[in-house]
C-alpha cells in the first residue's frame, strides 16, 4: 500500500512538473512573439512622429505612451522569460533585484498616465478648441509629460524600498516584491496597487470621455448650415480626434482588469486564511502576465490599424518615399469667417 502511494505521487508530482515546464515554454514563446511585434511597433511610431515636424509638440504625448511602451517591452520582457525558464529563482543579488521590480512599475505608470494625459488632450482639442500654438497642446504638454515621468518616478520607489530576497528550500533564492507576513498588509498592498494603476486612471477618463461624448451629441445639432460636406466633415473631424485614444483605453482595460482581479483575490484569499494551491496562483500569474505586455504590443497595431495618418507614413518608410504633406481643411461659417476661425477648424492631428 505504501508502495502504491509512493508511486502515485510520483506521478503526480513528476505530472505536474511536466505541465509548468510547458506552461512556460508557451509562455516563453508568447512573450518574445508580444516583444518583437511591441518593439518594432512602437520604434515606428516614435519613428514617425520624429519624421512629422509640423505636429511634433501635438503628439508629444504620443511619444511617450510610445516610449515607455518600448522601453517596458524591451527591458521586462527578457528578464521575465529569464524567470520562467528559470522556475522564477533569482540569481543575481539583491541590487538587480530592486531594480528588476521598480522599472516595471515606473513604465507601467508612466504608460498609463500617458493615456490620461492624452484624453485630457482630446478632451481641450475637441471641446474646447485650444489653438495647436497654446494650451495643452502647445508648451504645457511639457508639463504633462514631466509630470508623468515624475510620477512614475515615484511610484517606482515602492519596487526599490519594497523589495527583497527570500530563501524559500535550501539554496533557492527567490526575489519578492512587498512581500507581508501580515495577510491584512498584503491585501492593502495588493489594493493600493489596484486603485492607482488601474482605477483612478479609469476613472479620469471616464469623466473626461463622458463630457466628450454630451459635447459631440450637443454639437452635432448646432453646426454651422452652410452645406452638407461642411457638416459631415466637421462632424467627422471631431469624432476621429477622440476614437483612436479611446480605442486604446479599451486595450488598457481588457489587457489589466484581469491581471488585478486576480491578484486582488490573491491577496484575500490569503487575508481570510483560504487555502489556494500555490502552484494554481503561480500557473494563473504566468498566464496573465503576458496579456498586460500585450497591451503594450497592442497599441501601436491600433495607430496603424485606425489612424489613417499613421498607416499612411508606415507605407511610406516601408515603400523608402519622402513623406506627403498633409492638408489641413477648414469649415467655416461665411457670415462669421474671421470670428469663428478657430472654433470650425478642423484640427490637424495624426489621431
Amino acid at each position: 500500500m505504501e508502495n502504491e502511494i509512493e508511486i502515485s505521487f510520483y506521478y503526480s508530482y513528476n505530472g505536474t512538473i511536466a505541465f509548468f515546464e510547458v506552461q512556460h515554454n508557451v509562455a516563453t514563446a508568447i512573450l518574445s512573439l508580444i516583444a518583437i511585434i511591441g518593439v518594432t511597433g512602437n520604434f515606428f511610431v516614435l519613428m514617425i512622429l520624429a519624421q512629422n515636424h509640423q505636429t511634433q509638440k501635438a503628439n508629444i504625448l504620443i511619444g511617450g505612451l510610445a516610449l515607455a511602451d518600448l522601453l517596458y517591452l524591451s527591458l521586462c520582457v527578457p528578464i521575465q522569460i529569464h524567470l520562467l525558464r528559470n522556475n522564477h529563482i533569482w540569481y543575481h543579488g539583491e541590487t538587480l533585484c530592486r531594480l528588476n521590480n521598480c522599472l516595471p512599475i515606473a513604465l507601467q505608470t508612466a504608460a498609463i498616465y500617458s493615456l490620461v494625459a492624452l484624453s485630457a488632450n482630446r478632451f481641450n482639442t475637441v471641446v474646447k478648441l485650444t489653438p495647436t500654438s497654446k494650451g495643452c497642446l502647445g508648451g504645457n504638454v511639457y508639463l504633462q509629460v514631466v509630470a508623468v515621468w515624475a510620477a512614475s518616478g515615484l511610484t517606482s520607489l515602492a519596487g526599490i524600498f519594497g523589495s527583497s530576497l527570500i530563501e524559500k528550500y535550501e539554496g533557492v533564492t527567490i526575489c519578492s516584491f512587498m512581500h507581508f507576513e501580515e495577510t491584512n498588509l498584503d491585501f492593502i498592498n495588493a489594493f493600493s496597487h489596484f486603485i492607482i494603476l488601474f482605477a483612478i486612471p479609469l476613472v479620469i477618463i471616464f469623466v473626461y470621455y463622458s463630457r466628450l461624448a454630451w459635447h459631440l451629441y450637443r454639437s452635432i445639432q448646432t453646426l454651422p448650415d452652410d452645406g452638407y460636406l461642411a457638416r459631415h466633415n466637421q462632424i467627422i473631424a471631431r469624432r476621429r480626434l477622440a476614437v483612436v485614444v479611446l480605442a486604446l483605453v479599451i486595450v488598457f482595460v481588457i489587457c489589466w482588469l484581469p491581471y488585478h482581479i486576480a491578484q486582488l483575490l490573491t491577496s484575500l484569499s490569503r487575508y481570510s486564511h483560504t487555502y489556494v494551491d500555490p502552484n494554481v496562483i503561480l500557473g494563473i500569474m504566468d498566464v496573465l502576465e503576458p496579456l498586460t505586455y500585450a497591451k503594450s504590443a497592442l497599441n501601436p497595431l491600433v495607430l496603424f490599424t485606425m489612424s489613417s495618418f499613421f498607416r499612411q507614413r508606415l507605407k511610406t518608410i516601408c515603400r523608402c518615399r519622402k513623406p506627403r504633406k498633409q492638408p489641413t481643411y477648414t469649415c467655416m461659417n461665411s457670415k462669421h469667417a474671421a470670428s469663428q476661425r478657430t472654433r470650425y477648424t478642423a484640427v490637424s492631428s495624426p489621431l
